[in-house]
């Protein structure tokens, strides 16, 4: 009988160890998937990307919700020009982390190299209504990709605007390289334009208009 008692009390107390010890010694979902992604780019550093393509899909397996390996993987196949596929993985990406701005702006890029604008439009757009027009480096990042799809798609309007608020960003923080880099590229696109510019032609329009042509026309 009291053996029964030790035997039933030492169970407890094991059980009950493992189960304070379970959270500690159990790894996560997202660190797995972390483990997993890290094991990737060690193999696509080394050459092998057939083998870093399973290790960053394990990773997915175990966590849908990483949008790491969603970034990881969707590179790749950037990387190996398969668009398509790498479209699908940004698109998986949006769909399982919708606030995720990197996803958004990599599916920007696909839909950009393939051609699509009116949906890199969109994916940009999206991006930039996330950053909550906060001037940060986030901000800059979306803005740079937004330039790079109204070029490619040839839509000056939309760039220009892009480009003149990169440079009131530069200005607000103090960024000199920035400053001059969209201040150029605004009045570049601007002397293009001609009137077709709103705020360069500023000849029909209001007071207003003809103050902004005349500070976007100083040197």
């Amino acid at each position: 009988m009291r053996r029964a008692l030790v035997f039933v009390g030492t169970t407890a107390l094991i059980g009950a160890l493992c189960l304070h010890a379970a959270p500690d010694s159990a790894a996560s979902p997202s660190t797995s998937a972390a483990v997993l992604i890290d094991a990737g780019k060690a193999r696509e550093a080394a050459g092998d990307e057939l083998g870093a393509l399973a290790r960053y899909h394990d990773a997915l397996t175990i966590d849908p919700t990483s949008s790491a390996a969603y970034l990881a993987l969707g590179a790749l196949r950037v990387k190996r020009n398969e668009l398509l596929e790498a479209e699908h993985v940004y698109a998986q990406g949006v769909l399982r982390v919708p606030g995720s701005i990197p996803l958004r702006l990599g599916r920007a890029r696909i839909h950009r190299l393939r051609e699509h604008w009116f949906e890199a439009a969109e994916d940009v757009r999206i991006a930039h209504a996330m950053t909550a027009f906060d001037g940060s480096d986030n901000e800059i990042t979306v803005l740079r990709e937004a330039a790079s799809v109204f070029r490619a798609a040839r839509w000056n309007a939309p760039e220009i605007a892009i480009w003149r608020r990169l440079w009131s960003i530069g200005i607000a923080r103090q960024d000199a390289a920035l400053s001059k880099e969209a201040s150029i590229q605004a009045r570049a696109l601007g002397l293009f334009m001609g009137e077709l510019d709103p705020v360069l032609a500023g000849k029909a329009g209001t007071d207003l208009r003809r103050s902004f042509a005349a500070i976007v026309r100083r040197p």
